[in-house]
């Protein structure tokens, strides 16, 4: 205890402000909540299976328990520094004060409440290095690519099989229409008749590339949406007559990635080549090889599965250009499943039977001879075939990995995200100009503030009404609810200025500037939102391209407006020292 009294002595004596902010214990309690909720995130996982319990590892602060104790910890924290920090005021005692004493006063309450209330940030960096600790990324990635080539015969969802994902060879990727045969003659159809298309099951195919641009400036200048039955001009048309066997779905087709987290282009590049290559040798020991990875990368994943490389490698059909038999289920099938599906799965076997020729018909005869006899001559070897049921219903369970490689990727890679940086910048600042007006003023004139505020806003929303009801052909009421705020924000700013300039009523005077550094900001944002609107405006019938300055906004007009903001109440804590001065 002496030990803090000669803290505090010293530092009323020497920093009064610091002392009677309370910043350097403020300070020593942040750090170690800080450090504690760093040793929370470090020990939060430990298993593959904890890392996937969330979608992003920001859910393990904000959808968990964590995010609850680091609220009421803060409040409790805060509350007692209040109580403390409220209980001398050399401004309303009218002392002696530096000119910039009040604005670093603000400084100091914002950057307490900051760093009592920014305990994700140690908390997702505990966890970020826990992971790191235990997954290596290289490793993962190489197991990722893997996972990639394998999932080609998953053969978990069958339009991924559809000929419109194909990629390869040229000239796909192509787009195609289809029409069932009786409509093939009507002139409104889906498919160019005068050009190649074919027959196959019931429909006529026709397979295109569009000129995607010259529809773009087309529809430019006549306002026309493009649609199957009037982009004809726009087509090239491509015979692909020799891959109409794959229509109905094949491994040929397959071009999915699995997993994309922190692949790029190249890998899929290299991985659609791979495939290519593969398929086209129809080698089923290559295939064989090929999938056998899978089974030790399920046992690292703890992927749930029961494939057996018999079954597996009959549905994948090498022997007909790997037309799609059957669909492996993603799911472990139960009871009723079982019952469902396992007719589904079968493969058609040869069987042979020794039939005798002795007591047969001439016809009989004629027909068993065509098939091969025994050694003896006295019977027939006689080829039938019969459907072989699975003994299992295929099926592989991949789960959560794809939210495991998901949060492992991100760890390594990414950053908080700036949206609850910037939430969190905007409520702490909220929360600090509230406390420091009402250290300025008093709990009379926040509260009259937050009326007068909300009698502006009425204002506001039955001006926008009236107007759109007196114009009723105008629909921009965006337009309308923008205007009508900078009009009275800007009206409310020049007064709290005049204010200070002639002396009006001090009640009146505090609550224009209470009302003005709450409303600088928004008029910054109206401002630059209407001038959106106004580029947008000249884009009728194009595209809408933000210029420089809205592109150079959209990254750094955030930290613009805080740092204006910031200014505004720097500036205002000039005058409101000779404010404080003066008469009721």
């Amino acid at each position: 205890m002496n030990f803090i009294k000669k803290i505090n002595k010293y530092l009323v004596e020497h920093y009064p402000l610091i002392w009677n902010t309370r910043l350097v214990w403020m300070l020593g309690i942040a750090l170690l909540l800080h450090v504690t909720f760093f040793i929370v995130g470090y020990n939060y996982v430990n298993t593959q299976e904890d890392i996937v319990a969330v979608t992003n590892l920001e859910s393990f602060y904000y959808d968990t328990s964590v995010v609850f104790v680091a609220i009421l910890l803060s409040i409790i924290i805060l509350l007692v520094w209040i109580i403390y920090y409220l209980q001398n005021n050399a401004f309303k005692n009218l002392y002696t004060l530096k000119k910039d004493t009040l604005f670093t006063q603000f400084c100091v309450i914002f950057f307490i409440f900051f760093i009592n209330t920014s305990q994700f940030y140690s908390f997702n960096a505990g966890l970020k290095l826990k992971i790191k600790n235990k997954f290596d990324w290289q490793e993962i990635d190489t197991d990722i690519k893997e996972f990639n080539k394998l999932s080609l015969f998953l053969l978990q969802t069958k339009s991924d099989y559809n000929i419109d994902n194909k990629k390869y060879p040229a000239p796909f990727p192509l787009e195609y229409s289809s029409v069932i045969y009786k409509h093939y003659k009507n002139h409104d159809i889906s498919i160019d008749t005068t050009k190649s298309n074919f027959y196959h099951n019931n429909y006529y195919y026709q397979f295109y590339k569009l000129d995607k641009k010259r529809i773009l400036e087309d529809s430019k200048k006549t306002n026309l949406v493009i649609n199957k039955r009037n982009n004809f001009k726009y087509r090239t048309v491509f015979d692909v007559f020799k891959y109409k066997n794959l229509i109905d779905g094949s491994l040929l087709n397959y071009s999915k990635e699995l997993y994309s987290y922190g692949q790029d282009s190249t890998d899929s590049k290299n991985r659609l080549k791979f495939y290519e290559t593969l398929l086209n040798k129809k080698d089923e020991k290559e295939i064989e090889k090929t999938i056998l990875p899978f089974f030790d990368l399920a046992k690292k994943y703890h992927v749930k599965h029961n494939l057996n490389k018999k079954d597996w490698l009959y549905l994948i059909n090498t022997k007909n250009d790997y037309v799609l038999i059957e669909r492996i289920l993603n799911f472990k099938p139960g009871i009723e499943d079982k019952e469902r599906f396992k007719s589904d799965y079968y493969r058609v076997v040869p069987k042979y039977d020794t039939v005798s020729l002795a007591k047969r018909k001439k016809k009989e005869l004629f027909f068993l001879r065509n098939d091969p006899l025994t050694e003896d001559g006295k019977s027939a070897i006689v080829r039938r075939t019969e459907r072989e049921y699975f003994s299992k219903i295929p099926y592989c369970d991949l789960g959560r990995l794809d939210i495991f490689f998901k949060n492992v990727h991100e760890a390594y890679n990414s950053n908080p995200s700036i949206k609850i940086l910037y939430a969190l910048i905007i409520i702490t600042f909220i929360v600090s100009l509230l406390l420091f007006l009402f250290k300025l003023t008093n709990i009379k004139t926040l509260l009259l503030s937050f009326v007068s505020g909300s009698i502006l806003l009425i204002i506001i929303l039955l001006l926008i009404e009236y107007v759109s009801s007196y114009k009723q052909n105008y629909r921009n009421t965006s337009f309308l609810e923008i205007c009508s705020f900078l009009l009275i924000g800007i009206s409310i700013t020049i007064a709290s200025i005049i204010s200070f300039i002639r002396r009006w009523k001090k009640l009146i005077t505090a609550i224009l500037f209470s009302l003005t550094l709450f409303i600088i900001p928004l008029l910054l944002v109206a401002m630059i939102s209407l001038y959106e609107k106004y580029e947008r405006s000249k884009y009728l019938y194009q595209d809408f391209h933000k210029n420089t300055f809205l592109i150079w906004f959209d990254a750094y007009g955030f930290w613009v407006v805080i740092g204006i903001w910031l200014l505004s109440i720097g500036l205002y804590t000039i005058p409101i020292r000779k404010w404080k001065g003066l008469p009721e």
